[in-house]
């Protein structure tokens, strides 16, 4: 389950990561990108629904750093 970046704020989603995470067991994984969005409000431009160059380019760290244990 992914949670969009423009989602952050949006309590339901974060909630339904939560509950997804906290029942999953076994390899699920469910990065926690609203957390690390939350951290960085400068990622999210403007219109706060789309990233900035630099959110995007951390956005995909954020992604690139998650893939890494699962290679294995």
């Amino acid at each position: 389950m992914w949670v969009p970046p423009g989602d952050v704020a949006t309590v339901d989603r974060v909630r339904r990561a939560d509950a997804v995470r906290a029942a999953a067991g076994g390899p699920l994984v469910v990065p926690d990108w609203p957390a690390e969005l939350a951290a960085h409000d400068d990622w999210v431009g403007p219109d706060g629904v789309h990233l900035t160059h630099d959110g995007y380019r951390e956005l995909a760290a954020f992604v690139a750093r998650q893939l890494v244990p699962l290679a294995g």
